[in-house]
């Protein structure tokens, strides 16, 4: 599976938001490519960062939230989390 073909698996339905936006270029998380996606949601009010990732056959979506109002001030809290991300192997 690819980080974009996860992406458009777990992404939310278009009519639930304010607006929404994937940037095109990738990232690494952990060893791992990802992309990221911003959005306000049209009813609650509300923000999402969310990062989708891939290892193989294996996702991973990191998903913050905040209040709409909230976003540009969490939004470094938001990129911290999603850099500190580490797998856990077992």
């Amino acid at each position: 599976m690819t980080v974009v073909e996860l992406y458009k698996a777990e992404k939310p339905e278009v009519d639930n938001l304010l607006s929404g936006i994937r940037p095109k270029q990738t990232f690494t998380v952990d060893g791992m490519e990802a992309v990221r996606f911003y959005c306000l949601w049209r009813d609650i009010e509300s923000a999402q960062f969310a990062t989708y990732a891939v290892d193989g056959l294996a996702g991973w979506v990191i998903d913050c939230r905040s209040n709409a109002n909230d976003d540009f001030r969490l939004r470094p809290l938001f990129q911290r989390i999603i850099s500190s991300f580490h797998r856990l192997w077992f």
